[in-house]
């Protein structure tokens, strides 16, 4: 990026030399990089902010969904939100293990005004009216010599209607 930067810029001078502006080309040069740091600011947050934002209803089935921990989902009048861990027995990769281990979730699940709370296990559904909300992936994977804090989990669920289910 910097080399880029330095390219545009040289590239810039050379024209304001060729023009003869030369009292120009310094307001130009600080737009120039202020333009630039504006971009790529906007960049960022919009790629990175609005991941782990469901407020909007889903619309369309089956879709995979990635959560945190209290962040809620929201499929119609259904909201979902995982809310703790309660085992986390996945294999570390650094390790060799006779079985692969599981995890299991605590869930919020609020539907017509009504809340009640669940229990998940990893690739096992759940069914809420019509909507099937299966835990397929948990992410970072363990290594046993890191734990891994509560806001690093990552919950990929897969939501369908009992419709389009199997």
């Amino acid at each position: 990026m910097a080399f880029f930067l330095y390219r545009v810029n040289n590239y810039f001078l050379k024209f304001c030399a060729f023009l003869g502006t030369v009292g120009y080309m310094k307001h130009m040069k600080n737009f120039l990089i202020i333009a630039i740091t504006a971009i790529i600011t906007a960049a960022i947050v919009f790629l990175i902010l609005p991941k782990f934002e469901h407020n909007e209803p889903i619309n369309h089935y089956p879709q995979e969904i990635e959560t945190k921990l209290n962040t809620a989902i929201r499929v119609g009048d259904i909201s979902f939100e995982p809310i703790a861990i309660l085992e986390d027995s996945r294999c570390p990769n650094d390790v060799v293990c006779i079985q692969a281990g599981t995890v299991r979730i605590q869930a919020r699940i609020t539907q017509s005004g009504e809340t009640k709370e669940i229990e998940m296990k990893l690739n096992t559904a759940i069914m809420v009216g019509n909507i099937s909300i299966t835990l397929t992936e948990v992410s970072p994977s363990p290594i046993s010599t890191k734990p891994i804090s509560e806001n690093d989990y990552i919950f990929t669920f897969v939501i369908d209607v009992a419709a389009n289910t199997p």
